[in-house]
């Protein structure tokens, strides 16, 4: 059993680790394998440490990523949903408009001609 160094990189890498459900002796048996022969095994080199923090970050950039698409995908879709609602109302509004000054011209109309029916 390694013990855990908590100076700079090593932390950081524990701590992603940590986030990943492994233990302190997976961390350090990575450590070992990926370290130069030269160094300590219980030390990780800071390239590793650098490739594993930007391969972890990516990762999470990519399922925010995801859940952003999603988001937005649902929201131009309910905009669009809404904006088509208000463009019914308006066509029925503007029918409904349309065919009352429809009628009410052509009552008008027929009022007229009865009125030069009856003036004769």
């Amino acid at each position: 059993m390694y013990a855990c160094k908590s100076v700079g990189q090593d932390r950081k890498l524990l701590y992603y680790f940590a986030k990943v459900k492994m233990n302190c002796q997976t961390v350090h048996g990575f450590a070992q394998a990926t370290t130069v022969a030269t160094t300590k095994t219980t030390t990780i080199t800071t390239t590793t440490a650098t490739k594993t923090n930007v391969a972890m970050r990516r990762r999470v950039r990519l399922s925010r990523h995801d859940d952003d698409n999603n988001k937005n995908h649902k929201n131009n879709k309910r905009v669009i949903y809404k904006k088509n609602k208000q463009r019914q109302m308006q066509a029925k509004i503007l029918s409904s408009a349309a065919a009352a000054t429809a009628a009410a011209k052509s009552t008008l109309a027929s009022t007229i001609t009865m009125r030069s029916v009856l003036r004769g």
